[in-house]
């Protein structure tokens, strides 16, 4: 955790909302993706938000993963104002 002096408030890191993870690709730059990759590439192109690179997540996993994380903070935003 790390306080914000400004806020008056405790700001909690969440390691798994960092970054979307990108699988086979890592490192990667997109024309070396699609270089090495091409079969995938195309398929990532033809639907970039349901197509999963192997090991990697989905633009539809990342935004399952922030709802999931935005909803927890509305709660939590609900908890805090019945005190």
């Amino acid at each position: 955790m790390v306080a914000s002096p400004l806020l008056k408030v405790k700001v909690v890191e969440k390691p798994q909302m960092l970054e979307i993870n990108p699988g086979i690709w890592d490192g990667l730059t997109p024309n070396l993706a699609k270089k090495y990759y091409p079969g995938d590439w195309k398929r990532f192109v033809k639907d970039p938000y349901s197509y999963r690179v192997p090991r990697a997540e989905s633009y539809h996993d990342l935004s399952s993963k922030s709802s999931y994380q935005i909803s927890h903070l509305y709660m939590l935003k609900k908890q805090l104002a019945r005190r």
